[in-house]
């Protein structure tokens, strides 16, 4: 069995050690190595539809899917664990360097508690606690020289790549300041949003911890595009977008995000806001959790457009 693939992404190669694929032409049939020894491992059973040309691959007993490794289009040191690194560069060290400073600044963070400053922060928009622990939120004292609430920025395999910090200082611009490379990853705002079906695509960090707060799986984008590695893991899936609309071209990267979404086989929806809310967090902090939660699971009931 290659189950620990589950948590690492699979290759064509890791279907032909688990057992035979059948076909040849761009899409093949294999043993799926998620759905257990529980059958017989023959052509009939092969249950992973898999097209080799794009990469998609879909499960239909177990309904996993997700991008072949060959087809990922991150760097190598970030897609899988299980290749060497690259060979050194000039680039290459000083991302090296930049990464350790990183990881330095994040471990010197402490766990988002009721006796750090980053709590009172998040309490202020509206977001309990125990959502921002759970989503490993960490404060900062000196992140740059300013206190920060940190969120931890992760890779389809779960490995931490980036961290966003949000100042908490209200000095003004800038409002946030990150570290690492934060288009290899998302703010999971669930241990596991990026597997859940009806998954919330959302900009920021706070705006995905406010749906977290009301029950549904969501990540941020930490930005305003949707990456081509996060459309493919979402293959199969229903993705509700809600990108800012306060926010000028709003409507233009939400309409690319669908289209990105439709195009690996995601059925894709705009999440519209009520009116006058800006984001999620708006809506969260003017009418209340409860509120909040009733309304969003109408929202999503109606299948926005």
């Amino acid at each position: 069995m290659i189950c620990r693939i589950a948590d690492e992404g699979l290759s064509l190669r890791d279907l032909e050690t688990y057992g035979r694929v059948w076909g040849s032409g761009a899409e093949r049939r294999a043993l799926c190595p998620f759905c257990g020894d529980d059958h017989d491992r023959d052509s009939a059973h092969a249950s992973l539809a898999v097209n080799v040309e794009t990469g998609a691959w879909v499960c239909h007993r177990c309904e996993r899917s997700g991008l072949l490794l060959e087809h990922w289009t991150v760097p190598p040191e970030d897609r899988d664990p299980r290749r060497p690194p690259a060979s050194a560069s000039p680039t290459a060290d000083q991302d090296k360097v930049k990464r350790a400073e990183q990881v330095r600044q994040w471990r010197a963070a402490n766990p988002v508690s009721p006796a750090t400053r980053g709590a009172e922060y998040l309490w202020g928009r509206g977001i309990p606690l125990v959502f921002a622990v759970v989503a490993g939120v960490r404060f900062s004292p000196d992140w740059y020289g300013r206190p920060a609430v940190l969120f931890p920025v992760c890779n389809a395999a779960g490995r931490q790549v980036a961290v966003e910090g949000r100042y908490i200082d209200g000095r003004g611009e800038p409002k946030s300041r990150s570290a690492g490379p934060k288009s290899h990853g998302v703010f999971a705002a669930a241990p596991d949003a990026l597997g859940a079906d009806g998954l919330i695509v959302c900009e920021g960090p706070i705006t995905a911890l406010s749906v977290a707060a009301c029950g549904q799986p969501a990540v941020a984008l930490c930005g305003h595009v949707l990456r081509e590695w996060l459309a493919w893991r979402l293959v199969g899936r229903t993705v509700f977008v809600a990108l800012d609309w306060d926010e000028q071209d709003a409507d233009e990267r939400g309409t690319d995000a669908c289209r990105l979404l439709a195009a690996v086989g995601a059925r894709s929806y705009r999440l519209a806001l009520p009116s006058g809310a800006g984001d999620w967090n708006d809506r969260l902090r003017g009418v209340g959790l409860a509120a909040m939660r009733a309304e969003l699971k109408q929202v999503l009931n109606d299948k926005p457009r």
